[in-house]
């Protein structure tokens, strides 16, 4: 099927590109379990990809158990897993961590102007809450930009290695960034 489909389903989340799934699900003495696997080459979410993207996961009671998802682009990966309400009472615990993302590409892919930064950034978050309450969600996380070695050819923009370090802090619909 087709990111369409998702979006038709999740208005906004603007999600296009093939996707390869594989589902189960059973029925038994009234429980309902189930398997879902998926796979894009080329999935792009609002505008910024491509990511070849792919995800497992299983109906684990009243949550959805995300074993893996991975996505790649950008130079670094974004993984990701946790558990995910499938009931407003159940509780959603999920954790995320980026690693080596180009930020002059991913950034020109937001803004489509060149960026003069020549670092990747690496990060992590855990966001929990219960059902899907974004506004009774917390989450923390780390975030930090390394400077990458000069390429070998001048790029088109000369670029500023830059490095540090910071929090992040996530308190319903308000995020902060510590010590940047």
């Amino acid at each position: 099927f087709d990111g369409a489909l998702v979006e038709a389903l999740a208005p906004g989340t603007d999600l296009s590109g093939a996707i390869r799934a594989d589902a189960s699900v059973e029925v038994k003495d009234g429980a309902v379990t189930g398997t879902l696997d998926t796979r894009s080459p080329a999935l792009t979410l609002r505008g910024v990809g491509p990511w070849a993207a792919s995800g497992r996961g299983r109906l684990q009671g009243p949550q959805f158990l995300l074993e893996a998802l991975e996505a790649k682009g950008y130079g670094g990966r974004v993984v990701a897993g946790g558990t995910l309400a499938v009931v407003a009472s159940a509780k959603t615990d999920v954790r995320v961590r980026a690693e080596g993302i180009d930020v002059a590409a991913l950034a020109a892919a937001f803004t489509s102007a060149d960026v003069p930064v020549t670092s990747r950034a690496d990060g992590s978050l855990r966001w929990a809450t219960t059902g899907w309450d974004v506004d009774a969600g917390m989450g923390t996380g780390e975030v930090a930009l390394l400077a990458s070695p000069r390429a070998a050819t001048a790029p088109a923009v000369p670029g500023l290695p830059l490095s540090g370090t910071g929090r992040l802090r996530i308190a319903g619909r308000t995020v902060a960034l510590e010590g940047a």
